[in-house]
């Protein structure tokens, strides 16, 4: 009886100091930061999905319109609905619905061709559950308690700019090229929607503001500094931060494959930069499967996003 008393007390111990011991946000492992949340993992289980459908209600009703483009418009045909599952105030899924495809490029039209939201499974008028799950960042650079980190995965897939046109445009008020950073649509992505979505209050208070140099020698379509949150790598770091090309590469999350990234190619996705292409006014640089930096259209939907910040620990 009294050994019996001893293994009782041992596993009580084990799960109150043990099991339920949840590293807090943030925190590092390696040479990895844990910090933020997203949606990422698709949920593939049938009686959970069937719980999320109740309360998700039915699409469109009550939903979020994404505002994505179709024919240089925008059209309401692809939603999202955040869930707070558990009641704790934390969202823990994010419901997708479309009734049309997301375009390859934001001028094109919603035939099923021109998608890659078909080509990794995703098909219209179906509702798909990603969940909220911590980011995991890499570490690029570390300056005493400053470190410079980049989520270890492409966590969306959105485009540049959603102009077709070479020749310079209003973007809200300001006269500027489709690939103008400072005044480019996934800048204020990058700042706004994701910003807002990825992290809490707390979490805010240990993102630094950066300067973001734009202004590069012998690039026309240069753009003003900026002060950001939130930024994309330009080709300039990718050689500063990367000593291979292999290191440059990363995968994605089934949440960016939704959105319409471009095809996986042994793993790898295509990846947006921030540096505009010299030679072409609505062309950007990315990186492509094999970490070769390219160039693309500024309103292609399928680049992969990575996101950059700077944190104080």
């Amino acid at each position: 009886m009294k050994k019996n008393k001893v293994i009782i007390l041992i596993l009580f111990i084990f799960i109150l100091f043990g099991c339920t011991k949840k590293e807090e946000s943030p925190y590092r492992k390696n040479n990895k930061m844990y910090f933020g949340s997203y949606p990422q993992t698709l949920e593939r289980n049938t009686s959970k999905i069937k719980k999320l459908n109740k309360i998700a209600g039915t699409p469109t009703d009550g939903w979020t319109s994404y505002k994505y483009y179709i024919e240089n418009k925008v059209e309401d045909y692809m939603y999202y609905k955040d869930i707070d599952l558990n009641n704790d105030n934390k969202y823990d899924y994010r419901g997708v619905y479309f009734n049309k495809y997301r375009p390859f490029h934001t001028h094109m039209s919603c035939d099923d061709s021109y998608t890659n939201q078909i080509r990794h499974g995703y098909e219209i008028n179906n509702i798909y559950y990603f969940k909220y799950e911590t980011i995991e960042w890499k570490i690029l650079e570390e300056n005493d308690n400053k470190l410079t980190i980049i989520s270890n995965i492409a966590l969306d897939s959105q485009d540049f700019y959603p102009s077709f046109s070479r020749d310079i445009i209003e973007h809200d008020g300001a006269m500027a090229y489709a690939n103008n950073y400072e005044l480019s649509n996934i800048r204020k992505w990058l700042n706004y929607d994701f910003y807002n979505t990825a992290f809490n209050i707390k979490e805010k208070e240990i993102i630094n503001k950066t300067l973001v140099k734009n202004n590069y020698e012998d690039n026309s379509y240069s753009s003003n500094d900026t002060l950001d949150y939130i930024y994309l790598l330009s080709d300039e770091e990718i050689n500063k931060y990367y000593k291979s090309v292999d290191e440059r590469v990363a995968g994605a999350s089934d949440y960016a494959r939704c959105q319409g990234l471009d095809q996986i190619v042994e793993g790898k996705c295509t990846l947006q930069l921030r540096t505009p292409y010299q030679s072409n006014a609505n062309y950007t640089l990315l990186l492509d499967h094999s970490g070769k930096i390219i160039h693309t259209e500024a309103n292609s939907t399928y680049t992969g996003i990575r996101p950059v910040i700077v944190i104080t620990l």
